[in-house]
């Protein structure tokens, strides 16, 4: 008999400590960066003001696009801040000028956090950026000059993307921040759930537990398909 009351003992707190860990894992998501702001700094070297464009995940005009413009003054370094998108994951960033001929340095990115930021600088964005030409033959309109990405935009080679390893680079940051996080509440559920049974309430001696630990579970994973994210692509070439 005593073997069952510690098996069940276990049983509960494990089932408790990892739907409490998954509780916070999203949790931490959604409020430590989940829809926070992206940094962007730039400085232009154009001799004249360009408008800056930077759309996430595709082209503007294109059904879906989000872009975000900012006028920044010729020689004038910048910090541009733009929220990232709420209904869709973040897969690239295309940068785009107006006029289309503009020349300015790319220092780095950074992801505003709640509790800390994630960066990359100049350095750590090679092998991640690519140019988007008008022809069928890439012509690059970036190169490296000591710590700063040299970007040229020309009517030839109009946007700069960076691409899907990038995104990839920080969704893996933001999961295995959320993923500690997670793992510390399940295991703090796990001693704050034995001692008070040992001390308070001798709950798992109690059969009606049972249920209520199943349809508290049951009824949470009904509720997931609300809190998940949502794609709202189309894969249809009209509106």
């Amino acid at each position: 008999m005593k073997g069952n009351k510690t098996y069940k003992l276990i049983s509960v707190a494990l089932i408790m400590a990892l739907l409490g860990g998954a509780i916070v894992k999203y949790a931490f998501e959604q409020v430590m960066f989940r829809h926070r702001q992206l940094q962007v700094e730039v400085t232009v070297k154009s001799s004249e003001d360009i408008v800056l464009i930077i759309s996430p995940n595709k082209l503007p005009g294109q059904y879906g696009a989000d872009p975000v413009r900012f006028e920044v003054p010729s020689g004038q370094k910048r910090d541009l801040s733009f929220d990232l998108p709420e209904d869709e994951a973040v897969k690239r960033l295309l940068l785009i000028s107006r006029p289309e001929s503009a020349e300015f340095d790319l220092s780095g990115i950074k992801l505003k956090g709640f509790y800390r930021d994630i960066s990359w600088s100049a350095d750590d964005l090679k092998g991640l950026l690519k140019s988007k030409s008008v022809g069928m033959e890439e012509k690059p309109n970036y190169r490296w000059e000591g710590h700063v990405v040299k970007v040229q935009l020309n009517n030839q080679s109009p946007i700069l993307v960076i691409h899907e390893e990038w995104a990839d680079q920080l969704y893996k940051n933001i999961g295995r921040d959320s993923l500690w996080a997670g793992l510390l509440c399940a295991g703090l559920l796990i001693i704050l759930l034995l001692i008070l049974q040992n001390k308070c309430l001798a709950w798992t001696h109690e059969l009606a537990l049972y249920p209520l630990l199943m349809t508290t579970i049951f009824i949470a994973f009904i509720f997931i398909p609300f809190f998940s994210d949502k794609e709202n692509e189309s894969s249809e070439n009209r509106t």
